[in-house]
């Protein structure tokens, strides 16, 4: 197992919309396996591996993570947040999670945020 490469993919910023830095990983990781490489319109990476064409194979993962979208600061410094992507509100709360949180508009501007 590749375990730096998990690690990186673990530690990268990815919240639903704005998997950018994971797509990169995942793109290096895939350049030496692959004959083609691409991104379509919903940011998806597909790669294509010649093969003897009698089998085929696919193999698919999702690239985002749970997150939320700042969206008011209040006197005191604490953030009110918008969920970015699917959750269960139930669960936020239940656990220890580590999350992504960005500012609207600033791509570049992430924090960790560990609720529970």
């Amino acid at each position: 197992m590749n375990t730096e490469l998990l690690k990186q993919l673990v530690e990268a910023h990815g919240i639903s919309g704005r998997e950018d830095g994971v797509r990169a990983i995942v793109m290096d990781a895939m350049k030496p396996l692959v004959d083609e490489m691409r991104v379509d319109a919903m940011g998806n990476v597909i790669g294509h591996r010649k093969g003897n064409g009698q089998t085929s194979a696919i193999i698919m993962a999702h690239m985002d993570e749970i997150g939320f979208l700042v969206s008011h600061v209040d006197d005191q410094g604490f953030l009110r947040v918008l969920p970015v992507g699917g959750w269960d509100p139930r669960t936020i709360s239940a656990t220890s999670t580590l999350t992504s949180v960005c500012l609207p508009r600033r791509s570049r501007n992430w924090w960790r945020s560990v609720t529970g």
